[in-house]
């Protein structure tokens, strides 16, 4: 009586098969062409990355051959003391030119403000009796000439003007009165005027 059945038969086992040799020949030449490609491929990267690296090397060989050549240029030079000096004497003279500008500039607009305010303050204080043949204003120098019919009336007018913008906290250092031969009395009166209200170089008759 049997107890045992093989239900692992023979035609479920596994069956051992060779590869052929042309099977072979072939997977390799697969491989080897795959190999190769890889291969080729590898070193083409790395020849470019060579030569790159190459190119950049030479390029920082050059850069630094140019540095050490400027620095030995700016080593040996020497300044031009000539040159120096005639840069100089043009900023001194640029300087000085500004300057003159300036004062010009300065000078100009006092000039018209400190005229103006004369001239207001004349025609706002007018003395009956009493006029100007001349008024000239020369830097700090002021100079009033005119004709009166009576002699008291030129020290009223002088204190009327005392009181105005442009005379005021001011005096004449220079009074003179005299008659012609027709006993006209004429005045003249000048002063030198250091304020900012009075400088220029207006010159009016």
């Amino acid at each position: 009586m049997k107890n045992r059945i093989n239900l692992y038969s023979q035609e479920m086992q596994p069956k051992l098969q060779l590869l052929s040799l042309n099977s072979s020949i072939f997977i390799w030449c697969i491989f080897g062409i795959i190999s190769l490609s890889i291969y080729f491929y590898a070193n083409g990267n790395s020849q470019k990355l060579q030569h790159e690296f190459d190119q950049l090397e030479l390029h920082r060989a050059q850069q630094s051959t140019l540095v050490k050549t400027m620095q030995q240029e700016i080593s040996e030079l020497k300044r031009d003391p000539l040159l120096l000096n005639e840069i100089e004497q043009k900023q001194i003279v640029l300087r000085l030119k500004k300057r003159v500008m300036n004062e010009l500039v300065g000078q100009e607009n006092l000039k018209s403000n400190g005229f103006s305010t004369l001239m207001l303050d004349l025609a706002s204080h007018h003395e009956p009796g009493l006029w100007l043949t001349r008024v000239s204003l020369e830097g700090q120098r002021l100079t009033l000439a005119g004709a009166a019919e009576e002699s008291s009336s030129v020290p009223k007018w002088v204190g009327n003007l005392s009181n105005t913008t442009f005379f005021k906290g001011k005096e004449f250092a220079d009074a003179r009165m005299f008659r012609d031969e027709q006993q006209q009395l004429f005045f003249v009166l000048a002063s030198d005027f250091a304020g900012e209200a009075s400088e220029g170089g207006v010159n009016e008759r």
